[in-house]
């Protein structure tokens, strides 16, 4: 057991009468009862069977688990579609331009941005190349629905390696980072 890792004991959990999801305790018993919070958030996320963004992207606003700016109207994405047009310009123009997005739900934040290009600046709007970080089948498929409607251009997916285009980074990295210091 690393002196620097935030652990997770099946045990504890036990003597304090929660139980944990039969595929979690599976998974804790094989690593001796301490996994990593790194690696608990891996499980209870990205499983794919199990964990929450497993499948097709989960509804969000009003009906859903949570808000987010785009869960509220385009407006989040015309702001970034036109600071994107005002980037490209600064930079000279390049004649190759890519727009990445990780973890892009249901890909309306791209849509937005992408209508907001096309809107303001056709020129950079002919030749960019959208690129969606996202390791999750499900979540592709609908990303794709979702910008077929507004982008003929180039799109391409990418797993993002280690990364896996995680939504709750800085949830997790907040664990990692912790560090007592003697009082609050």
């Amino acid at each position: 057991m690393p002196p620097d890792s935030t652990f997770f004991d099946s045990n504890a959990l036990e003597k304090r009468g929660k139980g944990c999801p039969w595929w979690l305790g599976e998974r804790l018993r094989e690593a001796g009862g301490w996994l990593s919070w790194s690696e608990v958030m891996e499980k209870a996320l990205y499983d794919q069977s199990h964990g929450y963004y497993s499948g097709k992207p989960r509804r969000i606003g009003r009906t859903g688990d949570f808000y987010t700016a785009v869960s509220v109207g385009p407006l989040y994405g015309k702001l970034i579609g036109q600071q994107a047009v005002r980037l490209w310009e600064a930079a000279g123009k390049p004649e190759r331009w890519v727009l990445a997005e990780q973890a892009a739900h249901d890909g309306q934040l791209m849509a937005d941005m992408l209508a907001e290009i096309q809107a303001e600046c056709g020129e950079l709007a002919a030749l960019v190349e959208v690129v969606l970080i996202e390791p999750q089948v499900g979540y592709r498929q609908v990303q794709g629905e979702t910008l077929r409607d507004v982008w003929s251009g180039g799109l391409r997916w990418i797993d993002g390696g280690n990364w896996r285009g995680r939504r709750e980074c800085w949830f997790a990295m907040s664990c990692w980072m912790l560090l007592w210091c003697g009082g609050w």
